[in-house]
Protein backbone atom coordinates (compact mmCIF):
# COMPACT_ATOMS: atom_id res chain seq x y z
CA UNK A 1 0.00 0.00 0.00
CA UNK A 2 0.92 3.80 -0.89
CA UNK A 3 -0.37 6.96 -0.24
CA UNK A 4 -0.59 9.22 -3.55
CA UNK A 5 -2.21 12.58 -2.19
CA UNK A 6 -4.44 11.51 0.65
CA UNK A 7 -5.29 8.86 -1.53
CA UNK A 8 -4.33 4.99 -0.83
CA UNK A 9 -3.04 2.85 -3.50
CA UNK A 10 -4.02 -1.04 -2.63
CA UNK A 11 -4.19 -3.80 -4.71
CA UNK A 12 -7.30 -5.67 -5.44
CA UNK A 13 -5.17 -8.62 -4.01
CA UNK A 14 -3.96 -6.83 -1.08
CA UNK A 15 -7.93 -6.03 -0.32
CA UNK A 16 -8.82 -9.46 -0.90
CA UNK A 17 -6.46 -10.56 1.75
CA UNK A 18 -7.69 -7.85 4.21
CA UNK A 19 -11.43 -9.11 3.59
CA UNK A 20 -10.62 -12.44 4.55
CA UNK A 21 -8.40 -11.91 7.32
CA UNK A 22 -11.47 -9.70 9.19
CA UNK A 23 -14.00 -12.47 8.03
CA UNK A 24 -12.05 -15.33 9.78
CA UNK A 25 -12.10 -12.87 12.75
CA UNK A 26 -15.97 -12.87 12.52
CA UNK A 27 -16.16 -16.11 12.09
CA UNK A 28 -14.10 -16.95 14.91
CA UNK A 29 -16.17 -15.01 16.72
CA UNK A 30 -19.09 -16.48 15.13
CA UNK A 31 -20.78 -13.36 13.33
CA UNK A 32 -21.34 -15.74 10.09
CA UNK A 33 -23.48 -13.57 9.07
CA UNK A 34 -21.10 -10.70 8.07
CA UNK A 35 -18.55 -12.80 7.69
CA UNK A 36 -20.23 -14.44 4.56
CA UNK A 37 -20.12 -11.25 2.92
CA UNK A 38 -16.53 -9.95 3.69
CA UNK A 39 -15.73 -14.02 2.76
CA UNK A 40 -17.71 -13.67 -0.46
CA UNK A 41 -16.47 -9.93 -1.39
CA UNK A 42 -12.93 -11.56 -0.97
CA UNK A 43 -13.64 -15.23 -3.44
CA UNK A 44 -15.04 -13.26 -6.12
CA UNK A 45 -11.85 -10.83 -5.84
CA UNK A 46 -9.95 -13.60 -5.77
CA UNK A 47 -11.21 -15.84 -8.26
CA UNK A 48 -11.21 -12.81 -10.88
CA UNK A 49 -7.38 -12.23 -10.05
CA UNK A 50 -6.90 -16.24 -10.59
CA UNK A 51 -8.91 -15.82 -14.28
CA UNK A 52 -6.75 -12.94 -15.34
CA UNK A 53 -3.83 -14.86 -14.11
CA UNK A 54 -3.93 -17.48 -16.40
CA UNK A 55 -6.15 -16.00 -18.83
CA UNK A 56 -2.50 -13.91 -19.59
CA UNK A 57 -0.81 -17.05 -19.48
CA UNK A 58 -3.21 -18.55 -22.56
CA UNK A 59 -4.48 -21.33 -19.89
CA UNK A 60 -8.15 -22.08 -18.32
CA UNK A 61 -8.03 -22.90 -14.93
CA UNK A 62 -11.23 -23.60 -12.87
CA UNK A 63 -11.76 -21.84 -9.58
CA UNK A 64 -12.63 -23.11 -6.19
CA UNK A 65 -16.26 -22.85 -6.92
CA UNK A 66 -16.16 -24.34 -10.24
CA UNK A 67 -14.32 -27.11 -8.60
CA UNK A 68 -16.82 -27.77 -6.84
CA UNK A 69 -19.35 -27.39 -9.18
CA UNK A 70 -18.07 -30.41 -11.37
CA UNK A 71 -17.54 -32.68 -7.88
CA UNK A 72 -21.36 -31.74 -7.55
CA UNK A 73 -22.54 -32.62 -10.93
CA UNK A 74 -21.87 -36.34 -10.14
CA UNK A 75 -24.51 -36.23 -7.77
CA UNK A 76 -26.66 -33.23 -8.62
CA UNK A 77 -29.72 -36.21 -8.88
CA UNK A 78 -29.30 -37.80 -5.69
CA UNK A 79 -29.20 -34.25 -3.76
CA UNK A 80 -31.65 -32.44 -5.72
CA UNK A 81 -29.50 -29.49 -7.02
CA UNK A 82 -29.66 -28.44 -10.14
CA UNK A 83 -27.54 -25.07 -10.34
CA UNK A 84 -25.09 -25.51 -7.92
CA UNK A 85 -23.69 -22.55 -8.62
CA UNK A 86 -26.91 -20.96 -7.59
CA UNK A 87 -27.61 -23.11 -4.81
CA UNK A 88 -24.09 -22.02 -3.18
CA UNK A 89 -24.58 -18.09 -3.41
CA UNK A 90 -27.95 -17.85 -2.71
CA UNK A 91 -27.88 -17.05 1.11
CA UNK A 92 -24.57 -14.92 0.36
CA UNK A 93 -26.32 -13.17 -2.08
CA UNK A 94 -29.72 -12.90 0.03
CA UNK A 95 -27.41 -10.78 3.08
CA UNK A 96 -26.03 -8.63 0.24
CA UNK A 97 -28.96 -7.96 -1.54
CA UNK A 98 -31.80 -8.13 0.59
CA UNK A 99 -33.46 -11.43 -1.50
CA UNK A 100 -35.99 -12.41 -3.45
CA UNK A 101 -39.68 -11.58 -3.16
CA UNK A 102 -40.72 -14.46 -1.34
CA UNK A 103 -37.88 -14.46 1.22
CA UNK A 104 -37.40 -10.52 2.35
CA UNK A 105 -38.11 -10.60 6.15
CA UNK A 106 -35.99 -13.67 7.31
CA UNK A 107 -33.35 -16.03 6.08
CA UNK A 108 -32.93 -19.53 7.32
CA UNK A 109 -29.66 -21.45 6.45
CA UNK A 110 -26.43 -23.09 8.36
CA UNK A 111 -25.04 -19.64 8.35
CA UNK A 112 -21.37 -21.30 9.78
CA UNK A 113 -21.11 -23.96 6.78
CA UNK A 114 -22.10 -21.62 3.90
CA UNK A 115 -19.32 -18.96 5.56
CA UNK A 116 -16.93 -21.77 5.59
CA UNK A 117 -17.77 -22.48 2.26
CA UNK A 118 -16.94 -18.63 0.86
CA UNK A 119 -13.82 -18.38 3.00
CA UNK A 120 -12.17 -22.14 1.94
CA UNK A 121 -13.45 -20.87 -1.71
CA UNK A 122 -11.40 -17.49 -1.86
CA UNK A 123 -8.11 -19.59 0.43
CA UNK A 124 -8.28 -21.88 -2.52
CA UNK A 125 -8.71 -19.36 -5.12
CA UNK A 126 -5.20 -17.95 -3.62
CA UNK A 127 -3.72 -21.13 -3.62
CA UNK A 128 -4.07 -22.39 -7.42
CA UNK A 129 -2.20 -19.01 -8.56
CA UNK A 130 0.31 -18.90 -5.63
CA UNK A 131 0.69 -22.38 -4.47
CA UNK A 132 0.56 -21.55 -1.21
CA UNK A 133 -1.99 -20.34 1.56
CA UNK A 134 -2.00 -16.66 2.25
CA UNK A 135 1.39 -16.05 4.70
CA UNK A 136 -0.57 -14.30 7.07
CA UNK A 137 -0.84 -15.84 10.60
CA UNK A 138 -4.48 -15.89 11.06
CA UNK A 139 -5.24 -17.25 7.62
CA UNK A 140 -2.58 -20.18 8.14
CA UNK A 141 -4.12 -20.88 11.53
CA UNK A 142 -7.28 -20.92 10.26
CA UNK A 143 -6.16 -23.33 7.36
CA UNK A 144 -5.06 -25.60 10.03
CA UNK A 145 -8.32 -25.76 12.18
CA UNK A 146 -10.06 -26.74 9.01
CA UNK A 147 -7.87 -29.03 6.92
CA UNK A 148 -6.27 -27.13 4.28
CA UNK A 149 -2.55 -26.92 3.42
Amino acid sequence: MSVIKNKTLVSKEEVALMQLEDAIELFNSKRFHSAITLAGAAEEILKKLLQQHYSAQNILMASAEEIEADMFKMYKNILGIKNYHIHRNEIKNELKHHGRIYNKNNITADFKEICLIHLSGAIMNYQIVHNHVPRIKIIVEFCKEIGIS
